[in-house]
């Protein structure tokens, strides 16, 4: 009797994005029987074992990013950049050393460079495979999107999160030298299925690396004393657990189960968050209205999808230094909100047709 087919999903700790958007495709092989070993650390590994208690979970190399307080981040990542190297280098030499314990067919890395073997196919996941960062940038810019895709090249695929004709990655994700499959946008949540009550006025969802994950909460929490609002905190912060603490009408969670964070997304008349990939995507799937979106200062990225999403007439967006929460929820009804449709669709599922049928042909 053959042996199920077993494949390694590892997300980068950097923020929770890159382990969110890995929990579809992580259900995805656990309705093939597939194998599913999960490979990595902080506090990515901590919200996936929230999640899929009963996996195999491997700890690897931590890239431990330090972020700026203000928006030098650039300059500040650039002086981290040995760190990163090693970092690549340590999860590459921990991989091999679990190639060698486990019988695995396939690896699927969420933007860990390291994750990759000769031996095995690997499949790189990413939405940014160009990096625009602006002056006095644009030539580091052009320099490191050249090294990021000959580093995507070690791998057999690059899983791009979203539709063929890159309906939220924009540019981001242009590219004609790579393998590139289109695995459509990826989401833990599904499409709401019933008309939902409003139980709070704001959801504020804080994500990403610190000083700057504190600084919007502050900055938040000192601008609702001049409303009267029901608000909804979730933290971000998986080690915190998923005790609500209430004073008033603010109410504080460390960190939600996707069913649940979906259930008071849905129960919230506005929304406010970073304009991170992963982000947009679970409120496109829930075809959310009313969102207010502040890129966090610095980081290129979420600045241009703020401004791409802005142009769209999608989401109100709004710089951290600009950010005025009752101007802001003016704004925000005038926009159109995010759909993606059904995200769990053929894209995902035709990608691993094609995979398995690979496999049984060996």
């Amino acid at each position: 009797m053959n042996r199920p087919f077993t494949v390694i999903v590892s997300p980068l700790d950097w923020g929770l994005g890159h382990a969110t958007r890995c929990i579809p495709i992580i259900r995805a092989f656990l309705q093939r029987d597939w194998n599913v070993l999960i490979a990595t650390s902080g506090g990515a590994m901590q919200l996936l074992k929230l999640e899929f208690p009963q996996l195999t979970f491997l700890e690897i190399a931590s890239y431990q990013p330090e972020y700026a307080t203000d928006s030098r981040l650039l300059p500040k990542l650039f002086l981290q950049s040995f760190k990163f190297v090693s970092a690549i280098r340590k999860e590459h030499r921990q991989l091999n050393q679990i190639l060698r314990e486990y019988p695995v067919d396939l690896v699927i890395s969420d933007n860990r460079f390291g994750c990759y073997s000769q031996n095995v196919k690997s499949i790189f996941v990413t939405h940014q495979i160009n990096f625009f960062w602006g002056a006095p940038f644009n030539c580091a810019s052009r320099l490191f999107s050249f090294w990021n895709r000959q580093m995507i090249k070690r791998f057999n695929e690059c899983w791009v999160p979203d539709f063929p004709d890159r309906s939220f990655s924009g540019d981001l994700s242009a590219t004609n030298d790579l393998p590139v499959v289109f695995v459509g946008p990826l989401s833990r949540f599904h499409k709401p299925t019933q008309p939902i009550e409003f139980k709070y006025d704001l959801l504020v969802l804080l994500s990403g690396p610190e000083p700057q994950r504190t600084i919007l909460e502050v900055l938040i929490t000192q601008q609702l004393t001049k409303l009267d609002l029901k608000v909804m905190f979730v933290l971000g912060k998986p080690y915190h657990g998923d005790s609500i603490v209430s004073k008033g009408q603010m109410s504080r969670v460390g960190h939600l189960r996707a069913e649940e964070l979906k259930r008071i997304i849905e129960e919230s008349r506005f929304v406010v968050c970073r304009s991170g990939y992963s982000s947009i995507l679970d409120l496109a799937a829930l075809q959310k209205r009313n969102l207010i979106m502040i890129p966090t200062p610095g980081q290129p990225e979420q600045e241009y999808l703020a401004k791409f999403l802005l142009d769209k007439n999608w989401v109100y967006t709004v710089p951290q230094k600009d950010f005025d929460l009752g101007k802001a929820i003016d704004h925000a009804v005038g926009f159109l909100g995010l759909n993606c449709g059904e995200v769990e669709g053929d894209l995902l599922h035709t990608a691993i047709n094609r995979l398995e049928s690979s496999f049984n042909k060996k």
